[in-house]
C-alpha cells in the first residue's frame, strides 16, 4: 500500500494558501529591505558628489 495515502486530505487545499501568504510577506520583506538598501546607496552617492 502507498505510504502517501495516510496524509491528511485537510493539507491539499490549504497548500496554495501556504504557498500565496508565503509570496506575500517574503515579497514584503523584500521589497522593504530593498527599499532601505536603495536608499542608502542613493545618500551614499549624494554625499559623495556634494562633497
Amino acid at each position: 500500500m502507498n505510504e502517501r495515502v495516510a496524509v491528511p486530505a485537510i493539507s491539499g487545499p490549504f497548500a496554495p494558501v501556504g504557498a500565496v501568504v508565503g509570496g506575500i510577506v517574503g515579497g514584503v520583506i523584500g521589497g522593504v529591505a530593498g527599499h532601505y538598501i536603495g536608499e542608502m546607496t542613493g545618500d551614499a552617492v549624494n554625499n559623495s558628489m556634494l562633497n
